[in-house]
């Protein structure tokens, strides 16, 4: 026969491992997932637009406006109409990159409208380039 003294000794035990469990955690442990912070871009050189309704390469791959062989993307703090003013000048473009999404193939509606004959060779990312947070003219 256990002594009371013992008894309500394991009873304290038992109840102490128990609640360190519950507060100490054991819980399933959570995976690390690293922010990878935006990398931002400067890119200079002659603005073009490429509109919706052309069709072109550019176009189709969403990239409205490039800037040389960058494609950039109006924001809500540059908006299009803003990058509408500066067409055809040498700018100073600063944003962070924006990889884009990958395309899916066409539906059969969509497998009449014209799309680039070079996907394979080059990728099928539609929509990428920088978000353009800051524009100036190139001074000369």
């Amino acid at each position: 026969m256990m002594k009371p003294y013992n008894k309500v000794l394991l009873n304290r035990l038992f109840l102490l491992s128990l609640l360190g469990c519950l507060v100490g955690g054991c819980e399933a442990e959570q995976p690390i997932v690293e922010k990878i912070a935006p990398r931002t871009e400067l890119v200079s050189g002659l603005l073009e637009h490429f509109p919706e309704n052309v069709q072109s390469t550019q176009a189709w791959y969403g990239h409205y406006y490039m800037v040389g062989d960058t494609p950039v993307i109006p924001t809500k703090e540059v908006p299009a109409e803003i990058l509408q003013s500066f067409i055809g000048s040498e700018v100073v473009i600063q944003g962070v990159w924006h990889p884009g999404e990958k395309w899916n193939p066409p539906t059969e509606e969509q497998n009449s409208l014209p799309r680039p004959t070079d996907l394979e060779q080059h990728g099928a990312v539609r929509g990428d380039g920088v978000k353009v947070s800051s524009i100036a003219p190139v001074k000369e």
